[in-house]
């Protein structure tokens, strides 16, 4: 009556679990980044700030306004994929002006940089990843890529990381 054994052992993981190694260069970066301003809001932003800190998509799309300070950005533990607070450099700054506050229809403001059409975080990621592929003629990446070349730029160029806002923002 006792199951000796998972009668999924030795199943191959679902989905790619492969790791990719193709970091972006600097040029497919440039082009991408371009194209991540002139598609503006929604999704060139939620790019540009992915970006400029390395966030992961689902914690960019579920950023709040509550979260940002003048200096850093806090990630609830409920928001990261390793349930850790994360605190990073506000590396966006003055930028966040761009980002229009939007109103719920009873007028009130609502708390996510970039709400769904039933408040609730971000979802339309294909749509968004669409159009930007259309922009920016670089082919094969993900949004994952961001926070992979951020990394790498960083540790190519010797940048120091020894802050634990840093550390946990930027290890892939």
């Amino acid at each position: 009556r006792i199951i000796k054994a998972s009668p999924l052992q030795g199943m191959p993981m679902p989905g790619n679990a492969e790791s990719r190694d193709r970091v972006l260069t600097d040029e497919e970066m440039g082009k991408i980044y371009k194209a991540a301003v002139g598609l503006g809001h929604p999704y060139g932003y939620i790019c540009l700030i992915g970006i400029h800190t390395g966030m992961r998509r689902g914690e960019v799309g579920a950023l709040k306004w509550s979260f940002i300070t003048a200096e850093t950005i806090t990630l609830p533990r409920e928001f990261t994929k390793n349930k850790r607070e994360h605190v990073l450099p506000n590396l966006i700054g003055k930028n966040l002006q761009l980002i229009p506050k939007v109103k719920k229809p009873d007028g009130e403001e609502c708390e996510l940089l970039f709400p769904s059409s039933v408040w609730t975080p971000y979802s339309t990621w294909s749509n968004g990843k669409a159009s930007l592929d259309a922009l920016c003629g670089v082919e094969d990446f993900v949004f994952h890529d961001f926070r992979r070349y951020l990394s790498t730029t960083m540790a190519k160029l010797r940048v120091p990381a020894p802050l634990p806002y840093l550390f946990a923002a930027f290890k892939i």
